[in-house]
């Protein structure tokens, strides 16, 4: 993310100590896409992971019952990523339907850790996707908070 093109601001520090002196330029951003910008973009990171191995798209569930809601906790601060996942495969279950599920944190999403179950499956996973800015408590940053379920049939 250091000095990534779509960054629209620029920060610069200074540091001196004796006879040294050092200079530090970086880019950063502030979650200026929508949720359902990200949740696209991570969709695209595991599309291209599944095309190295030859393999065909993921099928993106639109609809995951209680995603928007445990979304909206991560994004409060009243859930971690793996509170907010089984929030999800809850409301999954309670649905009826068998799931599977993933939850991580990065401060890019083009590099979404991805599990295998999803990059390596013959059969095209359908996979529900949720993508909201949260700050891990004690955190001194923003970072993405990603929920992945494989809905299974």
């Amino acid at each position: 993310v250091l000095l990534a093109p779509e960054a629209r601001t620029v920060a610069f520090g200074a540091y001196a100590d004796g006879p040294s002196l050092a200079g530090l330029a970086t880019t950063y951003a502030f979650f200026e896409s929508t949720p359902e910008e990200d949740a696209g973009r991570v969709m695209e990171v595991l599309a291209a992971a599944r095309a190295e191995r030859g393999l065909s798209p993921a099928i993106r569930s639109m609809t995951v019952p209680g995603m928007e809601e445990a979304l909206g906790r991560l994004a409060r601060g009243e859930r971690s990523p793996a509170g907010a996942l089984d929030d999800v495969m809850r409301a999954v279950s309670a649905s009826g339907r068998s799931v599977r599920g993933w939850a991580g944190a990065t401060a890019d999403l083009a590099m979404t850790p991805l599990p295998d179950e999803l990059t390596a499956a013959f059969d095209a996973p359908r996979v529900g996707v949720g993508v909201v800015p949260y700050r891990a408590p004690g955190g001194a940053w923003g970072q993405y908070g990603i929920l992945l379920v494989q809905l299974v049939d």
